[in-house]
């Protein structure tokens, strides 16, 4: 019953590529940062530091992306629920003035 399903399968990838982004970007940051020719002062540590935030800078944007995707999904079928929703009780209304008038032409 999914109406977006090309929706699903781009939520899918962007999910994928999030978080093969972060699984990547830390262990090749840390095992940069540890390699033998690495020396241990202050621009290292500067390095790693900047890799990681690069890392997080490309990898959340796309897992949040992936999460808006749902949240669009979710608005739409809400959107689509009160839709109908209006439209049962405009019948019911209907419905209601019809009963009414029914009663006022047996009164009379």
């Amino acid at each position: 019953m999914n109406q977006y399903p090309i929706l699903n399968t781009l939520k899918g990838l962007l999910q994928i590529v999030g978080y093969a982004v972060l699984v990547i970007g830390f262990f090749g940051s840390f095992a940069s940062a540890s390699s033998p020719a690495v020396g241990r002062d202050n621009l290292d540590v500067w390095l790693l530091i900047l890799q990681l935030v690069f890392v997080l800078a490309i990898g959340l944007p796309l897992l949040i992306l992936a999460e808006l995707v749902t949240l669009f999904q979710d608005v739409a079928r809400n959107l689509s629920m009160a839709r109908f929703a209006a439209e049962d009780i405009s019948k019911r209304v209907d419905a209601l003035h019809e009963i009414e008038a029914r009663r006022e032409r047996t009164r009379t």
